[in-house]
């Protein structure tokens, strides 16, 4: 059986591509008519170059269509309000740039962010108070998870470098100079050497990060840049030092921390030392774990 197709029964009557007159359409050959000149128009249209006249084209289309697309509307309130729920709901779900995130979540991400493998490079500013004596010093300070660090500045002896390969702590006065070491668990009377002013839990971020939600109270304070702002409130208590004001920066993308401002007072052996500390984020490396170990 054939079948016969629109164009076999109406083609002679498409004036879209007839030379002349055509006589007119029967109200069966209308719906295959009206396709044939919307097609025709709008191939007429991408084909002019007239831009002007395709604006208007476009326009006066826009316009006959807008009217009962708006009345199909009307007459679907269904539709409508599943659009404004839809609408509602991206709304909602949208990432609001004023919207803090939840403190504890910041300090997780963090200390996340410390226990990648990588080597992470800061400077510590350190001024400290004695009794009436203020000394001030800066190091470059270099850790890696595992409980090892490197620390490069100066101490009231002069020049030095120190260092932690997770089971032994070393000191060297200055480079070539054979320094002395010992067990992590015994590195208090290490630390004592630098008069005071260094102690190893200053170079422990991993201990203070675990320690904020457990004794402190968290709160982000606001943006800056890409970072969050992250107050303690509290007093985080590591061995023989005591952390009573903390604030740091906290990058909102990589967890990473961008700074750390610190209050910290301990008991020396001349009395109590009050030390204000500041931790800046340099930069990153790869070392690996033997560039931790003692140089002697």
């Amino acid at each position: 059986m054939t079948i016969e197709r629109p164009e076999d029964r109406f083609g002679d009557r498409d004036e879209t591509l007839a030379d002349g007159p055509v006589e007119p359409a029967p109200d069966a050959a209308r719906p295959w008519l009206t396709e044939q000149r919307c097609v025709h128009g709008l191939l007429r249209a991408l084909h002019t170059a007239d831009a002007a006249a395709r604006e208007a084209r476009v326009q006066a289309v826009l316009a006959k269509i807008a009217a009962p697309r708006y009345r199909v509307l009307a007459r679907l309130p269904g539709l409508a309000a599943a659009a404004a729920l839809v609408a509602l709901g991206v709304y909602l779900a949208w990432p609001d740039p004023d919207r803090l995130p939840r403190a504890e979540a910041m300090v997780s991400r963090a200390l996340h962010a410390l226990e990648e493998p990588i080597d992470r490079d800061f400077t510590l500013h350190v001024d400290v108070e004695r009794g009436e004596r203020h000394i001030e010093r800066e190091w470059a300070i270099t850790i890696r998870p595992g409980r090892r660090f490197l620390v490069e500045g100066e101490s009231p002896f002069g020049r030095f470098r120190a260092g932690c390969d997770g089971e032994l702590v070393w000191f060297q006065p200055m480079p070539g100079i054979r320094g002395m070491d010992v067990p992590l668990a015994e590195a208090r009377r290490l630390t004592e050497r630098f008069g005071e002013v260094l102690d190893l839990g200053y170079l422990d971020l991993d201990a203070l990060l675990r320690r904020l939600p457990q004794d402190t109270e968290l709160r982000c304070v606001g943006r800056e840049g890409p970072g969050i702002r992250v107050e303690a409130i509290g007093t985080v208590n590591l061995p023989h030092l005591a952390l009573r004001s903390i604030s740091m920066l906290v990058d909102d993308r990589s967890g990473m921390l961008s700074e750390v401002r610190a209050v910290a007072t301990g008991a020396g052996r001349s009395g109590e030392v009050e030390a204000r500390l500041f931790y800046r984020h340099v930069g990153d490396r790869e070392l690996g774990e033997g560039a931790y170990e003692r140089p002697w």
